[in-house]
């Protein structure tokens, strides 16, 4: 009997095959509200998700990977870094809230762009949904009438996880004015039908809205994402600590899914928090937080789902940034590369390495590729001018025989990678 480890992408894609037998394509979803910049902390949940993508695929199913821009969510708070000014935009969707810098058509879209440039090259494959196009192309109507109809139970499944109870007369949704564009809105009364009548706070009038014909109605957060599911057939979605913890968002999604919206559902991994030299990573702006882009100049893309790929979701870890621990994740990758194209002992850590590996290249290289050590890829590139690295930088690395007399493009493109990297982690650590 084979009691290897089975690696933890295969054992969630084996787990979401067992939960969901026989289908035809199964869906794997993640997600995030682009209300400021989507920071290396987030690419946990991106990563976590393409994983158990890939292991489904291994396994010979076929997978689609999801990624929702909730940009019809409300904008909350002017961030730092933003005018005071737009101030006077609070309570409209992101999608409704101009670029603050101007270069994009709306908020929403900046941050969107930002974060879909930095994941060109990080080898995930997702198709990307914005939800405020489904919500105004009545794509939810249906979903958001049933909840209205069972607008008592679900007041009842929220009311088990409240201090307080929700106040009667209780509708499960936000209206977006039609006038002002802004939810400081009440809902009055609802018609059986898709008619909402509701008064707005900021306008002070009273107005009807069909929600299937101008979309402007969504639901709250805890009933938003169960209500997805169903209509994306979710069958895994990762989630964060806090969403996962006991009566959170999680526990609420996973009754309303089944009694409001009968689907049973995704499973679930919970991811940790993730640190850069020891601070944590948060969607607010301080201390520790840091950008996929501004991470990509210190790692290269697969050593970056190495990272990933090697702790599991559940486990909390340090990406080292300004600090000699750098050198030695650089050589641990290059430690299980050499492993898996070598003829290695067959142990109950051969194939846990192979996989993390595996997860972390992606599409595994015909031959073992030239890895210059980074610790000398950082001697070179501050000896050698960059734009010499092609010419002088590789001459010096042949001589000292840290590369073959022969370099194919690849691998030469693999060298000047990690002599780029090299040279921006040493500036950092003079800093």
């Amino acid at each position: 009997m084979d009691e290897r480890p089975v690696f933890w992408s295969d054992q969630l894609a084996f787990g979401t095959r067992k939960k969901f037998e026989d289908e035809e394509e199964y869906v794997c979803a993640s997600g995030v509200s682009p209300s400021g910049v989507v920071h290396a902390g987030n690419f946990r949940e991106i990563i976590t998700t393409d994983f158990v993508v890939k292991s489904l695929k291994h396994q010979g199913e076929d997978v689609k990977f999801i990624y929702s821009w909730d940009d019809y969510d409300r904008f909350r708070k002017v961030p730092e870094g933003v005018p005071e000014s737009f101030e006077k935009h609070i309570g409209k969707p992101l999608v409704e809230v101009p670029d603050p810098q101007g270069c994009h058509e709306s908020y929403a879209k900046h941050y969107e762009e930002k974060l879909e440039n930095q994941l060109e090259d990080m080898h995930v494959d997702i198709n990307f949904i914005r939800q405020a196009e489904n919500f105004r192309n009545g794509e939810y109507a249906d979903l958001i009438k049933k909840g209205l109809e069972k607008r008592s139970e679900i007041k009842q499944i929220l009311d088990k996880y409240r201090k307080e109870p929700l106040e009667e007369p209780y509708y499960p949704v936000h209206v977006y004015c039609t006038e002002c564009g802004k939810d400081f809105t009440e809902v009055k009364s609802w018609d059986g039908s898709y008619m909402l009548e509701y008064h707005c706070n900021e306008c002070g009038e009273q107005r009807e809205i069909n929600f299937k014909q101008e979309g402007n109605v969504k639901p709250p957060w805890r009933i938003d994402w169960p209500m997805r599911w169903k209509y994306e057939q979710v069958n895994f979605e990762p989630a964060g600590k806090e969403h996962s913890a006991a009566g959170g968002s999680r526990d609420t999604g996973n009754e309303l899914s089944e009694k409001i919206y009968d689907k049973e559902p995704p499973v679930h991994q919970m991811y940790e928090f993730v640190t850069k030299d020891g601070s944590k990573i948060s969607s607010s702006q301080g201390e520790g937080v840091f950008t996929l882009s501004e991470l990509k100049d210190i790692y290269s893309p697969e050593i970056i789902r190495f990272l990933f790929s090697e702790t599991k979701p559940n486990k909390a870890f340090e990406i080292p940034f300004e600090s000699e621990e750098v050198i030695q994740i650089y050589d641990r990758f290059d430690r299980y590369e050499e492993d898996y194209f070598e003829d290695s002992e067959d142990d109950k850590d051969t194939r846990h390495r192979e996989r993390v590996y595996e997860q972390a290249a992606v599409e595994v290289p015909e031959n073992q590729p030239v890895r210059i050590p980074f610790k000398h890829a950082a001697f070179v590139a501050q000896t050698v001018p960059e734009e010499e690295w092609k010419t002088n930088g590789v001459k010096s690395l042949k001589r000292t025989g840290h590369a073959p007399d022969s370099l194919d493009r690849d691998d030469k493109n693999r060298v000047v990678s990690r002599l780029e990297r090299a040279k921006e982690w040493a500036r950092k650590l003079r800093t």
